[in-house]
Formats: structure tokens, sequence, C-alpha cells
């Protein structure tokens, strides 16, 4: 074979055939080779970290996918399945008599803590969960072949992604149900910071954080994490489209040398003996970099307050994910009151 295109396979059609066809939207390891011509509807919104922003049929911040029918007429969804992979034996199928009118939305919910649906009637679920750091979204036609998809990476709670315009991007607010809301406004990468990193952690794998002292949010696709300062290093981990921080906010990357765990998670791990971590935009400018020497177990490095130039050690609050701080060691609980007869309120007191 000649040259590839990126992200999409070729091989022979109908399988076994003498001829070579390339497969763009229907990649298909392990199954049979198809052309994708599909039609119907499509993915149009994601909410994969739902906290408080939608209340689901039972009550709960469930995360939800939506779909779109552009046509005009109605769909039978009847076979149909929605998946976080593309395994089709996984995915949870439409039931019979599902279907989305022309022109019309069907909002799917996806709750772990409630049964998967099993009817047409009521509010559909999943029966499983979305990932908020690293995930997918795949739609199967009623022949188990995958005719849509978005993979993201680190999301931001109660915030969806949607489709505008063909194009994937950041929404703001979640619009489940009805037309997308116009793309949420963005800032920019120039003020993210490397703000916290783990390189001998007791359990699990090493990590670090960024960190964005910017109110608005910051599209994250595109730049790229390293450890190697090499010119050929800089581009070792590249941040995954559709991946967000937000304002005033953190986002982790597993560092465990491994990007088919996931994507946040890193082709590098740290060195506990010190080394360097850096972050380029698109274009290979640098962004940030700190460097760093002996890490001690089970403790953490950072930046104090968050996004400071003031590095510290966290050798009993290591904070993933979370706001960096040292424990008060002057400031004690000297007194408490839980309960008294008298007109007076509970209270604690400091010393």
């Amino acid at each position: 074979y000649g040259v590839q295109i990126p992200a999409v396979s070729e091989g022979r059609l109908p399988d076994g055939a003498a001829s070579l066809t390339p497969f763009a939207g229907s990649v298909s390891p392990g199954a049979g080779n198809y052309l994708l011509t599909y039609t119907g509807p499509v993915l149009n919104e994601v909410l994969a970290r739902n906290d408080r922003a939608v209340v689901s049929p039972w009550g709960t911040a469930a995360d939800f996918v939506e779909l779109f029918n552009a046509s005009g007429s109605a769909v039978s969804l009847a076979g149909m399945a929605i998946g976080d992979s593309d395994n089709f034996n996984q995915a949870w199928k439409f039931p019979d008599g599902a279907s989305i009118a022309a022109g019309g939305y069907v909002l799917i919910w996806c709750e772990g803590a409630q049964p998967a649906s099993t009817n047409a009637a009521g509010g559909h679920n999943t029966g499983f969960a979305l990932a908020g750091a690293s995930g997918a979204v795949v739609l199967f036609n009623a022949l188990g072949q995958p005719v849509d998809s978005v993979g993201y990476g680190v999301q931001l709670p109660d915030q969806s992604l949607g489709r505008n315009g063909g194009n994937w991007e950041l929404l703001a607010p979640p619009t489940p149900g009805s037309g997308n809301a116009a793309a949420a406004p963005l800032g920019s990468v120039t003020a993210l910071r490397l703000n916290e990193w783990m390189a001998a952690p007791l359990t699990g794998d090493d990590w670090f954080e960024l960190y964005n002292p910017e109110a608005l949010p910051v599209d994250l696709s595109g730049l790229y994490l390293t450890d190697d300062p090499s010119t050929t290093g800089l581009t070792n981990s590249p941040i995954a489209p559709l991946s967000f921080i937000g304002g005033h906010q953190w986002a982790r990357f597993t560092a465990d040398g491994n990007r088919s765990a996931g994507r946040d998670h890193v082709n590098f791990s740290l060195d506990q003996f010190g080394e360097t971590l850096r972050l380029y935009d698109p274009n290979l400018v640098l962004l940030d970099a700190v460097d760093f020497g002996l890490q001690m177990d089970g403790g953490s490095q950072g930046r104090l307050p968050d996004g400071t130039p003031g590095l510290v050690g966290f050798p009993t609050t290591p904070t993933p994910g979370a706001a960096n701080y040292l424990p008060l060691t002057s400031v004690v609980i000297n007194e408490i009151l839980t309960h008294t007869d008298a007109p007076l309120e509970d209270a604690v007191e400091l010393f």
C-alpha cells in the first residue's frame, strides 16, 4: 500500500476481493468491511460531566447524549445503538418502537445508577455513565456498524460538546432536546501553567496537572506535553481534540507512558530523581516549563498559590485536580460546643 490518510483504513471490498478501497468513517477492525453511506440521525450533543446542569427523569444529574434528525421524515431507531466504545455488543440498543421525528431530537440519558431502558416508553437510559476525563460516544446502525462518533479528552463540569455548522464545539450552556447553543467563549492558552506533579506516588501512576488562572475556559486541543526538550521530543504527547480546562480550574494528566489508556494519559512517566516538564502550543512555542529535582516518596511538588512562580513541596497534601495548599501548623481546634440548652448556636473555637 502507499501513503495512508490519517484515521482512514484501507482494505478489500467486499472482504477478500482483489480491489482495495479506503474506508473513511467506516474503519472496522475484526469485522466486515463497508463503505459509509449513512444519511440517518447523527450525534448532536454530549454532556459527559453533569454535576448540576440538567436533571434526569430520576432526579439525578446524569450525563446525556442527544441525536438530531435533519431529514424531512421520521426515522425508526429500533435496533440502532449507543456505545462508549466501538464494541457493538457492549452498546445500549434502542428498543422496538423507538423513533425520531423529522427535524427532531432524541435525548438518551447515561445514568449508571439506573437500569438500561428496555422499552420505548419513558426516558431512554443506557445504564452506563460517560467518562469525564477521556471517552467516546459511538452511534451504530441496526447492522452493528459505527455510523457516527465523537471522541473527547478532559471535559468541563456542566458544559456540553455540540455540533455547530458540522464542527464539534464547547457549548454554553447545554441544550438537551433542542437546538444547540452558540459556542462558549474561550480564553488564551498563554496563561496556562504546569501547576503540580507527583513523580513517586506510593500507589498508582505518576501524574501532573495544568492550571488555568484566567476566567474563561481554554481549549487544550493540539497543545503538546513533554519531558523531553530535544527537537524530536517536543511533540511527545499532543493533547487530544475536544479537551478543555475551565476558568480557575485544573486538568490532571496521568504520566504512565501509555497513551492508549486514555486521552488524559501522556506518552512518558516522571523521573523521581528529577527532570523537566514542558507545555508547548501547536506551533511549538513554549508556554510553560518547570525543572524539578529529587522528589519525595508519596509527596507532590507545585506552585503555591496556584499558577504563581513559587514552588513548594506538599509532603502530606497532594491535590491532583484541585487547589494546592499546605496544612496550618500554628492553628488548632481548641474547644467545641455541640449542644446547649441556652439560646446559643453550636460553635467551634480555633486557637
